[in-house]
Parts: structure tokens; sequence; C-alpha cells
């Protein structure tokens, strides 16, 4: 849903989510946590994700971070 997305350079799946589907122990997700890379705006990204959490069950947590947030070494979030 999100390629239909404009803005959008690349999308990650991060945090409980990821870590059971690469198969680290741990509780089930309660949730998926997303990174987009690009210019999208916030509220076209959650809306695509909105349509998503009926289907699978899960809430999904969407972040939207520049280019240059993505790229440094400086942000807390990609560090």
């Amino acid at each position: 849903v999100l390629a239909d997305v404009r803005g959008i350079d690349e999308v990650w799946i991060f945090g409980s989510w990821a870590e059971r589907y690469v198969g680290h122990a741990g509780p089930p997700p309660a949730d998926v946590d997303v990174a987009v890379v690009g210019t999208a705006p916030l509220n076209a990204v959650r809306a695509a994700c909105r349509s998503v959490e009926a289907r699978i069950g899960l809430e999904v947590n969407p972040v939207v971070l520049s280019r240059a947030q993505w790229d440094s070494t400086e942000d807390g979030f990609t560090q």
C-alpha cells in the first residue's frame, strides 16, 4: 500500500515484528514499526498503514524520516 504514496524512497520494518521475522526469540509483536524514508506526508503514510491494520490484526506505527535524517549518524533514531 505504501508504493502508491508519493515521496517515499525506502520503507523499512523494524522493532519486535522484524525481530520475530528473522527468528529472534521473544513475545509476539503487538504492532509493526515502519520507517519511511523520503518526503511523503505523514498523514498520507498513516492513512495507507491504517488500511493494512485490519487485515493483519496489528497496529502499524509509521515514522517518516528525511533522507538527511536517515543518512545521519547523529540522528538519535538511526544510531
